[in-house]
């Protein structure tokens, strides 16, 4: 014989359901944080969700219907690049289970790119193919003290190893002849995972 022992109605219940924080930004450090609560409750309730990630804190605070979920976003700064670890728990919450009232919370801020341009134009030649180029990767370099992106331009004859070792990005765009030593550079840095954008443009660029 089979005997119910639950509640005739389920306990009520405030859940975190998901805790996300993606970067919007490197140049700000900022991540869009989002936090969708679920409410269990047969009456509407104002959640107030404590935040911790890296070394910074922050409260988020809404509305959830009754049966319902909402989701709680705000943009927030960060102090530091790289992996930031916390947590999103609900404050003020005294329901049937605990466990899901807290969840985990990881977020990577990356710092900006950059980006090498091999080319021979210079860079007051305007307008000229290097110059389009680099208005597209870093679109808001005259709009910002700190743009989005860094960019160096590299002389093809005698290139920095040292600029392009730390690159995100190598751009040829009318490099010219390239030196054996510099093609072998080149090729060993694509070996082992370097991004290259070459734009052909000259007979000389094929060969």
């Amino acid at each position: 014989q089979l005997e119910l022992v639950a509640p005739e109605r389920p306990p009520p219940n405030v859940a975190i359901l998901r805790a996300e924080g993606h970067a919007r930004s490197s140049r700000g450090r900022s991540v869009q944080l989002e936090v969708e609560v679920g409410n269990f409750t047969p009456t509407a309730r104002k959640v107030t969700v404590e935040v911790s990630l890296g070394e910074s804190a922050w409260r988020l605070e809404g509305n959830c219907p009754a049966g319902g979920r909402t989701t709680l976003a705000e943009e927030i700064p960060l102090r530091s690049l790289g992996w930031q670890s916390g947590e999103a728990r609900l404050a003020g919450i005294d329901d049937a289970l605990v466990a899901d009232d807290t969840r985990p919370l990881v977020a990577r801020i990356r710092p900006r790119p950059t980006y090498a341009l091999l080319t021979r134009q210079a860079p007051t030649q305007r307008p000229s193919s290097s110059h389009f180029l680099e208005c597209a990767l870093v679109p808001d370099r005259d709009l910002s003290e700190e743009p989005s992106a860094k960019l160096v331009r590299v002389d093809p004859s005698g290139p920095d190893r040292q600029v392009l070792g730390a690159a995100d990005l190598i751009v040829l765009d009318h490099p010219g002849k390239l030196e054996a030593d510099t093609v072998a550079l080149l090729a060993g840095l694509m070996r082992r995972g370097r991004s290259i954008l070459y734009v052909a443009g000259e007979l000389i660029d094929a060969v």
